[in-house]
């Protein structure tokens, strides 16, 4: 009895001896972590100021930036000011990373690390403003097995050489997901060119498709509306979307087209609906043709939540 007791004591020093060191470890990784973000913070108010500065900064004050923060520190820094600016500051941002070799960096880092680490050093190095051969550089991720290092891949080939964005889109052997239009999206926005919807619209392909529908949700006009029912008519996998974006610019729903394409939609995609034109301030008559009497009465409750009405004298 004396000895289970012994062992018993000593499994449980073990158990407190084994906690301790966990908490140990635990509490260092944390330090460790908040001592990064502390750095990280530093670097990004810096490489703020110059690019923000009125000069373009000189060589010995990115080498001096060089000296103080790690690559894996100023990558993120930089692509996280990137991110955020568009202009000829997103171009002292491409000095100070070709300066400091994050270019270099970056791709080595996606040469070795698993596919997770692949794509997000592709993805932070889209973020850049790159030059046509970083598209051939990243040709090789295009058959990796790893869909996340594919698409990152390609968005690298398509800020290198935006000119060819559309053909390379249009091309693409995959629809693409709202997450990756948007990411797309954004990314082309930076650069030089405009992107009209019109064409985009009008195109064959899916995704370009997409595209034109997520642009018009957001600048788009009441010129882009008759598209937008044409696609509705379409019948195909960007219809919904399509009917989306219509609801986005406050479009006409009250077209055979829209009561086809919504009889055909489930029951759940039929209240997203509702939801969605109840948030975009349709009235209930605008809509009674689309709806029976349970969704008419769900989409008035809606409606009712919402503080839209304006009293005027």
């Amino acid at each position: 009895m004396e000895r289970f007791a012994d062992l018993s004591l000593d499994t449980m020093m073990a158990v407190v001896a084994i906690l301790g060191v966990l908490c140990l470890l635990l509490n260092v990784k944390r330090m460790m972590w908040l001592a990064e973000r502390r750095l990280r913070l530093q670097a990004i108010g810096e490489v703020a100021e110059l690019v923000g500065a009125a000069d373009a900064p000189c060589y010995r004050t990115i080498d001096a930036l060089v000296e103080r923060y790690p690559s894996s520190i100023l990558s993120e820094a930089l692509s996280e000011v990137a991110e955020h600016i568009c202009g000829i500051r997103l171009y002292r941002v491409a000095m100070i990373a070709e300066r400091s070799g994050i270019y270099e960096y970056l791709q080595r880092k996606a040469a070795c690390n698993t596919s997770l680490q692949r794509a997000r050093y592709l993805a932070l190095l889209a973020k850049f403003p790159l030059s046509r051969r970083y598209g051939d550089y990243v040709a090789m991720y295009l058959d990796d097995s790893d869909s996340r290092v594919r698409f990152y891949a390609f968005v690298v080939q398509l800020v290198a050489d935006s000119e060819a964005a559309v053909r390379r889109l249009a091309a693409f052997d995959r629809m693409l997901a709202p997450f990756e239009l948007a990411t797309l999206l954004y990314l082309l926005r930076r650069g030089d060119s405009p992107i009209a919807y019109t064409p985009l619209l009008c195109s064959e392909s899916c995704n370009l498709r997409m595209l034109g529908m997520m642009v018009a949700s957001h600048f788009g006009d009441t010129e882009c509306e008759s598209l937008l029912h044409k696609i509705v008519g379409r019948d195909d996998d960007t219809s919904v979307e399509a009917l989306y974006a219509l609801a986005s610019i406050r479009g006409s729903v009250a077209h055979d087209d829209v009561r086809h394409l919504v009889n055909r939609l489930s029951a759940p995609r039929r209240r997203s609906l509702c939801r969605r034109l109840a948030h975009e301030g349709y009235s209930c008559k605008a809509i009674e043709s689309l709806l029976d009497t349970h969704e008419q009465q769900y989409f008035e409750e809606l409606s009712n939540s919402y503080k839209r009405p304006i009293l005027c004298s």
